[in-house]
């Protein structure tokens, strides 16, 4: 069985340099802007994980 979760978290405004240095310093995963936070995870109970 193949679990598949896509996250996006917005923001009002845009974020400093300083605060993407610190939500980076959390997560390497993550593709982040000024406005955004997208997360992926995949994962399989057996098998190799494949994304969509």
């Amino acid at each position: 069985m193949l679990e598949y979760q896509h996250n996006l978290f917005m923001v009002d405004g845009p974020l400093t340099d300083g605060q993407l240095a610190e939500v980076r310093a959390m997560t390497r995963r993550a593709c982040l802007s000024r406005y955004s936070f997208v997360n992926t995870y995949g994962w399989a109970t057996s098998g190799a994980i494949r994304r969509p």
